[in-house]
């Protein structure tokens, strides 16, 4: 018995608001708000696509935005996005799945589907038709359709036809009366048709074949015999990625965490060789334990990094495994790659294992019992304030910025100190070799240097260890040094100065006290002479050009940074309080470095920094705390924002 052939049908669906409708689905207000996606083309920002709202206002596609605001000062608009638009126009792809076996992308607004031999399913073409509108109206998105015989035919009702529907071979006469741009040709070929006087499919289909060849290139036949099903045309429908699941049967349960564990590993062989062909690494994964009495246990783990590691999923699973109910027995166990990502080759250390696994799996463990959106690092930021220059990111989508922070343990000893500082700034001048920082403390005779950098005395019960930061540099000068004395500071800052406590007053150190304080040292036979001496080298740099270069400050910026908060207890003066209020406690600083003047963006307006400019201080105080305060001159008050460890 022969059966006839089923004839061809297609389907084509045009989504004319695609971009807009799918920033509505997001945004309050609905169809009644006018809105349009923005795109940049040369010089001149254009609406690419507009709402039904925005289109009643009198805009239209082209149209520059201030041409648009000048029609309708209400307008919403958002920038394009093409590849949100493409990833959304996918996923309605995978969604007509449901109508048609084979479904594919046409162009950057439209699908195209294969409906030959399946609408009898829905009861008829027309209620087919009527059900894939009413699901997209459902979606919010706006839809024109074509049906026909050919997929140029298709293609040609949804975008200009009248009648939406064109019967099995009536492709020709269907197309007859619509303009050239039906038949897909570039712009071009359109306006050539346009200077002969061609206005319609029909007056074309009327012309020689010949001559039309000749004078307009073959393209123009062959979309006319593929819209009038004269040439073959066929669909590419986008291939779905194959599943990345395995599973395994066993002729008698098991309920041992063991047996699971050595099933669990057979599987993860066999899925990982299907990762490592696919070029994927799993991020997460799903085991399912089917029980002989027909219910099921699923054990769902997520990586904080692509992993394609069997020993390393598998020792993920076994605190979940741990903690499912085998019931009378397992019979069936199924592992399953949720999300995959691409993973390339690394590369090996000489132990012959990938770098980065240790902190991978820590986050991964971290993640799976906390959640990985608990898990978070900072980045660098290109921001010179305090509190913008960082970034925080989700530690298992971000990886760590490289040289940032700074590397502790490095001295001015160290022959790294230099190397380091070289690699960060490649094309920086050479630094010159600073020389030791001195720490200042409070002493029965009053404040005196109490020693160099790696080097320490006793001041009473404390031991003082001075601890350079790497790569900063800081200056040590009068309050009152002119600003050009600094130029060789990494930024421009005003000057540090070392300050010292007098009885009810701060003061900063002048070169006669300098002096005297090197004299002082010089005759104290456990300071030595390096003390004496790098002090009396600073003094005559200081003299010499008011700036000697010194080692930075132990930290340059604190540990713990907040918002900033108010101290109580001050006067307006611009050198640190000797006593001050802060948080219920009464404190007392006894030592202050500083200061280091911060300007506010002034192409932002933040209301935090309204106040103006800020001098930042390292204070510490009687207690032990040391903490970061700044005090703004142009509206005179202090505040703390840090507090170093």
């Amino acid at each position: 018995m022969r059966t006839s052939t089923p004839t061809r049908r297609f389907l084509s669906l045009w989504l004319p608001r695609l971009a807009s409708d799918r920033v509505l689905r997001g945004v309050g207000g609905g169809a009644a708000l006018p809105l349009a996606i923005v795109t940049r083309a040369g010089n001149a920002d254009r609406l690419a696509c507009l709402t039904a709202a925005a289109e009643a206002e009198g805009l239209a596609r082209g149209m520059t935005l201030s041409d648009a605001r000048a029609l309708c000062p209400g307008l919403v608009t958002r920038p394009a996005d093409p590849l949100a638009e493409a990833a959304f126009l996918r996923g309605l792809a995978r969604w007509a799945t449901r109508f048609a076996p084979r479904v594919a992308c046409d162009g950057t607004d439209g699908l195209v589907l294969d409906i030959t031999g399946v609408a009898h399913l829905f009861g008829g073409e027309a209620a087919l038709l009527a059900d894939l509108a009413a699901g997209l109206a459902r979606l919010g998105l706006s839809l024109r359709l074509g049906a026909a015989g050919t997929p140029g035919a298709a293609w040609a009702l949804a975008r200009f036809g009248a009648l939406r529907v064109a019967a099995p071979g009536a492709e020709a006469a269907a197309l007859a009366p619509l303009p050239p741009a039906a038949l897909r040709l570039p712009e071009p070929t359109l306006a050539a048709l346009d200077r002969l006087g061609l206005r319609r499919i029909a007056d074309i289909a009327a012309l020689p074949r010949a001559g039309l060849a000749r004078r307009l290139g073959p393209e123009v036949l062959m979309r006319l015999d593929q819209a009038t099903g004269t040439a073959p045309e066929a669909i590419a429908p986008t291939p779905e990625p194959p599943p990345l699941a395995v599973r395994l049967t066993l002729p008698e349960p098991i309920g041992l965490v063991a047996d699971v564990m050595a099933g669990l590993a057979r599987l993860l062989e066999r899925l990982c060789t299907q990762l490592a062909d696919a070029g994927l690494g799993a991020r997460r994964l799903r085991l399912t334990l089917r029980r002989v009495d027909g219910g099921a246990a699923e054990v769902e783990i997520g990586l904080a990094r692509p992993l394609r590691a069997p020993e390393r999923i598998a020792a993920i699973f076994a605190h979940g495994v741990e903690a499912v109910e085998a019931g009378f027995g397992i019979d069936m166990l199924r592992l399953a790659v949720l999300v995959a990502e691409p993973l390339g080759a690394q590369q090996l250390r000489l132990a012959g294992k990938p770098g980065g696994e240790a902190l991978a799996d820590l986050l991964t463990r971290l993640g799976n019992r906390l959640g990985f959106e608990a898990l978070w690092r900072l980045a660098p930021a290109a921001s010179h304030i305090p509190e913008k220059s960082f970034l925080r990111l989700a530690a298992a989508f971000a990886e760590a910025a490289p040289g940032w922070p700074a590397a502790p343990g490095l001295t001015l000893a160290d022959p790294n100190w230099a190397d380091a500082g070289a690699a960060a700034a490649p094309n920086a001048p050479p630094r010159p070799a600073p020389a030791p920082t001195h720490i200042w403390a409070e002493t029965p005779e009053g404040w005196s240097a109490t020693g160099t950098e790696g080097s320490a005395r006793q001041v009473g019960e404390a031991e003082v260890v001075a601890k350079p930061h790497r790569n900063v540099a800081c200056h040590v000068a009068g309050l009152n040094a002119p600003q050009e004395a600094f130029a060789h500071a990494p930024s421009a800052t005003p000057p540090h100065s070392l300050i010292r406590h007098e009885p009810g007053a701060w003061a900063a150190e002048s070169t006669a006290q300098q002096d005297e304080a090197a004299q002082k040292d010089a005759a104290r036979p456990q300071t030595g002479a390096k003390t004496a001496g790098t002090r009396a080298a600073r003094n005559g740099a200081t003299r010499a050009g008011k700036t000697a270069l010194v080692a930075p400050l132990s930290s340059a910026r604190p540990l713990l940074l907040f918002a900033p908060e108010p101290l109580s207890g001050t006067t307006s003066s611009s050198t640190p309080p000797r006593r001050f209020r802060w948080r219920r406690m009464e404190l007392a600083a006894t030592r202050a470095i500083g200061p280091e003047r911060i300007a506010p963006e002034w192409w932002l307006d933040e209301p935090a920094w309204r106040s103006g400019l800020r001098d930042y201080w390292q204070v510490e105080t009687a207690d032990g705390r040391r903490l970061w305060l700044y005090h703004t001159p142009q509206n005179p008050g202090w505040f703390a924002q840090g507090e170093f460890a």
